[in-house]
């Protein structure tokens, strides 16, 4: 054990003799966490109308008053402003919506129907997410206000505290990116002690292969949560709102390090040079954060398949996108540990596999000399 920590504080001094070069790993998540936090730390439920209002001039005046209504509704709702502009031509108004001035458009004609004598029309672009949304909206609107007593369809809204902001969705896909990135420190840091034959000073200190791979794990657990706290502050500080314990989260965030590490063990075995070994680990650390939700959440929605009868998704196979999962519940949607047991088995069975693995080929293929 001795040895171990022997090897453990070699690397610890190692990190900061070189902390220049080495504290990318901590500096490139904080930035990448400020990013996403300026461009996306807007209220994701906040909805923007920009409405253009046509009225049929023939339509007598037994109709709504559809400005104020759309008015009252802006003046209640702290989630969504609607503006409204009045076009006394239809074509123009078509226009203003073509050239996306306007998102939505209502045209209100006369109707046939003796009981509502006027008809509305909702227009706008085609196959347009936004529009489909603000339609859903208008919809609900004009159906509450004409036809108040008639209502036979209601609507519920659940987890009303947990906060709608895109960044707080993405936080905890980010904090696993943050240890993703360990990716390339860590496939270089065992190439580096074949290639500079550090090996032999280890074996000069006695240390056997079990000691330099246990005490190289055992640093970079420390540097995992290192790099999780660093990240989580981070993210509050740029407005992320966890209503869960951040305690609880360490969990799967060091199972979740296990992977990493088994990842760049795995590098490190089959690369001989540390240069090339930094760049696959860079490679491999971004395709993780890319499918494991860590910058586009419900990124595996886009290739689903069935196996034994069941959805699959196909990220489903990548351990980090589990660790996603377990942060994100645990810390924004305020679960516990036994709502987890899913990602947390996942985690651990996959971690110490590829550890495992790691040890094994690492052992046979660079610490086949005698230590």
């Amino acid at each position: 054990m001795k040895i171990t920590f022997a090897v453990f504080y070699f690397n610890l001094m190692n990190l900061l003799r070189n902390f220049k070069s080495a504290g990318i790993m901590f500096i490139l998540p904080v930035v990448f966490m400020g990013v996403f936090a300026v461009a996306f730390g807007g209220n994701a439920g906040n909805i923007n109308l920009k409405t253009g209002l046509y009225v049929q001039p023939e339509i007598g005046s037994q109709i709504p008053d559809i400005k104020e209504i759309l008015k009252q509704v802006d003046d209640q709702s702290d989630s969504i402003k609607i503006t409204t502009t009045v076009y006394q031509d239809i074509n123009s108004l078509k226009d203003e919506i073509k050239k996306d001035k306007l998102n939505t458009g209502i045209i209100l004609t006369s109707s046939n129907n003796s009981n509502i004598p006027f008809s509305i029309n909702i227009i706008g672009k085609e196959n347009n997410l936004e529009f489909q949304q603000n339609k859903g909206i208008l919809n609900d609107v004009f159906y509450n206000a004409i036809l108040p007593d008639s209502k036979v369809i209601s609507s519920e809204v659940l987890n009303k505290n947990v906060s709608t902001s895109v960044f707080n969705i993405l936080a905890p896909g980010l904090i696993i990116y943050g240890l993703l990135i360990l990716i390339p420190g860590i496939a270089q840091s065992f190439t580096t002690i074949t290639e500079k034959n550090y090996i032999f000073r280890f074996a000069n200190s006695k240390a056997k292969s079990f000691h330099i791979i246990f005490g190289s794990i055992l640093y970079y657990l420390l540097i995992s949560v290192v790099q999780v706290l660093i990240l989580y502050f981070t993210a509050v500080a740029f407005g992320y709102k966890a209503t869960g314990n951040v305690f609880l989260a360490f969990i799967p965030a060091l199972l979740t390090s296990l992977f990493v590490i088994g990842i760049g063990l795995l590098i490190g075995s089959y690369v001989k040079k540390s240069e090339a070994s930094t760049n696959i680990g860079t490679i491999i650390s971004i395709i993780f954060g890319f499918f494991s939700g860590s910058f586009i959440n419900g990124i595996g929605s886009v290739m689903e398949f069935n196996l034994f009868n069941r959805v699959f998704q196909f990220n489903d196979f990548l351990p980090s996108k589990w660790g996603t999962t377990a942060i994100d519940k645990i810390l924004t949607q305020n679960l516990t540990l036994s709502d987890i047991t899913l990602e947390l088995s996942i985690l651990a069975i996959s971690g110490l596999v590829i550890i495992a693995i790691g040890i094994v080929v690492y052992q046979k293929r660079q610490l086949n000399v005698k230590v």
